[in-house]
């Protein structure tokens, strides 16, 4: 049996989650957007204390590797890499965006379909990537700014589910074939 713990930070909104043979088990939301330099180590402690684990409990640590927000991604992994070091303990890095295709694929997803996740960047901007049914990426992840030459560049995907915290972005926008969760 694997005990992991695992540490979302790239967006504002934070989470700390505990995973038992790919089971989450439970997961507390940081308390605050942006908190996650004063919240994250009070809430993995908390999460365990509350799962009745300890940090030598854990087989493994796991973090979100981005796109996202430099900073929350900073103290995301300076948190992963301090318990690993000290628990000699494994670090697994997750990316940001394939987690958020796996988040959907099951309920979602059929042969035509692919899906859009969008991590905020500011501004117009976001971190996309774009997926297909068996979880390729065929539009490589990267930076864009969210327009119509960019929503040209992704118009041959049919049946596209864009999710995630920057799908607000996609509203003023004409193009039927989106669906947004």
């Amino acid at each position: 049996m694997a005990l992991l713990l695992l540490l979302e930070t790239s967006s504002s909104i934070g989470s700390v989650s505990l995973s038992l043979d790919s089971s989450v088990i439970a997961t507390v939301e940081l308390p605050e957007h942006n908190s996650h330099a004063r919240a994250l180590t009070t809430s993995i402690s908390n999460l365990l204390h509350s799962c009745n684990y300890t940090l030598p409990d854990l087989d493994a640590i796991a973090y979100s590797a981005g796109p996202g927000s430099y900073t929350g991604l900073r103290i995301g992994l300076s948190t992963a890499k301090g318990l690993a070091y000290v628990l000699d303990k494994p670090l697994i890095a997750i990316p940001t965006l394939q987690t958020l295709w796996e988040a959907v694929q099951k309920q979602y997803i059929n042969e035509n379909t692919y899906i859009l996740p969008m991590v905020d960047a500011r501004r117009e901007d976001a971190y996309v990537a774009v997926f297909n049914s068996a979880g390729t990426e065929v539009y490589p992840t990267q930076m864009v700014t969210v327009n119509d030459a960019f929503l040209d560049s992704i118009s041959s995907y049919t049946n596209l589910i864009a999710l995630g915290s920057a799908t607000f972005k996609l509203k003023n926008f004409q193009w039927p074939r989106t669906f947004m969760l």
